[in-house]
């Protein structure tokens, strides 16, 4: 979590709020079992459109789409 999202969590309480993503202690385990992770198929079939060009501009999002698709070890 941010500064802000700490601040937020003091003020009205871990329990009034929804954080998205990993805590900082989780991290490590992710990493591990991220050479194992295989994306839903749904999420693969909006890459391809994106990519296809469908919604227009696939030059512009090919660099999004490749950080997105792009497992780093």
């Amino acid at each position: 979590m941010d500064g802000a999202n700490v601040e937020i969590a003091e003020e009205i309480g871990p329990d009034n709020m929804f954080i998205f993503g990993a805590s900082a202690d989780q991290v490590p385990r992710l990493r591990a079992e991220r050479r194992s992770f295989q994306p839903d198929p749904r999420y693969n079939h909006v890459v391809q459109l994106v990519r296809s060009g469908l919604f227009g501009w696939e030059d512009y999002f090919a660099p999004v789409m490749d950080a997105i698709t792009t497992v780093k070890h």
